[in-house]
């Protein structure tokens, strides 16, 4: 009985020591009634259970990310990581000092970010990006102390933390390709296609070819952003397919293709059962694309479907721009007609998505 104690006993120790280490400490010197910590205990991937290195308080991070930054436990004025966080001790505050605009959110949250135990917490959410510029982002943040803290702790009444100001780089990865497997909604990069050669780029999700997309590159290229989403806006799409299976296949942002004669774009239809067999008649299919006013347009007539050298049943249309398609069992009363098969979407003005 007395080694199970002791095992227990060890193991106690062994898991708060592993949350311990969580909250390395910052010292905190106030003066007036206001200090500064020098850097915060950890900053964490959203997703990612290992600490990011972090120099002079900057990171380098793709668009689209979330971050966690862990709020340190000060010394010499001693305040707890969990007594930052209590809403009843201190009221946050920040301020996104520089590029705010590719700042979705910040917030304070209380979270287990790595697997050790819940922590006091800033979540910085990034927007997404569709260009290959590079954005220097700032934010800071602080806490001050609330009636509860300045009755309990006359020493330090009220004071004002403020955690170090914090940069990050962000930018999407190039790559220059002629022949690229792309994930749906992974984003991150721009591809620079290869000058004067044919470009093959593939999309897929965790089963299936989803899409592919094959031109010949101009002598001028441009990069693109690839970013396919298959997730519905429910608000636009909702009440028009909510009778029938429909699928979405979204190019975020609309990117044009940078070739000498429009790209071709084969669709893979999602009425295909295991066999290969199709699961509705070929005739009731109709295949939309949401123009630059996010009206649906029956494009069925624009392309054609047959399978491809792949044996996937496909639908191929001939485009100069990756856009909003739809796939649908039957025709939705409030779509347009059928546009005219060299129309082209304004990349300007459709919405961009919302990712996979």
């Amino acid at each position: 009985m007395k080694k199970v104690l002791a095992l227990v006993l060890a193991l106690a120790t062994v898991l708060s020591m592993s949350v311990v280490s969580f909250a390395a400490t910052q010292e905190l010197t106030l003066t007036d009634g206001e200090g500064d910590v020098a850097a915060y205990d950890s900053v964490y991937l959203k997703d990612n259970s290992t600490p990011l290195a972090v120099a002079n308080n900057t990171i380098e991070s793709l668009p689209d990310k979330t971050y966690y930054f862990v709020v340190p436990t000060t010394t010499t004025n001693a305040i707890t990581n969990k007594e930052f966080g209590d809403s009843d001790l201190f009221k946050f505050k920040y301020k996104k000092t520089e590029n705010g605009k590719y700042i979705k959110s910040i917030k304070l949250v209380d979270k287990d970010v790595a697997g050790a135990g819940r922590v006091t917490a800033i979540e910085v959410k990034l927007v997404d990006d569709m260009t290959d510029n590079e954005y220097k982002i700032k934010f800071e943040a602080s806490f001050s102390s609330k009636t509860d803290w300045d009755d309990t702790h006359p020493g330090m009444k009220d004071i004002t933390v403020n955690m170090p100001e914090f940069t990050i780089w962000m930018s999407n990865a190039v790559d220059t390709t002629d022949d690229s497997d792309e994930m749906a909604g992974t984003g991150g990069k721009m591809i620079k296609p290869v000058k004067n050669e044919e470009n093959t780029i593939t999309w897929e999700d965790e089963n299936d070819t989803l899409a592919v997309l094959t031109f010949d590159a101009d002598s001028d290229v441009a990069k693109y952003f690839p970013k396919l989403s298959t997730k519905w806006d429910n608000v636009k799409y909702a009440e028009l397919f909510n009778d029938q299976d429909a699928f979405v296949r979204q190019w975020v942002g609309t990117p044009e293709i940078s070739s000498t004669s429009r790209a071709v774009l084969e669709l893979v239809v999602p009425y295909v059962d295991e066999d290969g067999d199709l699961t509705v008649d070929e005739d009731s299919i109709v295949v939309y694309e949401e123009n630059a006013d996010g009206e649906l347009i029956d494009i069925t007539s624009k392309g054609s479907f047959d399978y491809n050298d792949d044996d996937d049943y496909v639908f191929t249309m001939k485009t100069r721009r990756l856009g909003t398609y739809i796939f649908a069992e039957a025709p939705v009363t409030e779509a347009e007609d059928e546009v005219p098969a060299d129309e082209v979407v304004d990349a300007d003005k459709v919405n961009p998505g919302t990712g996979f």
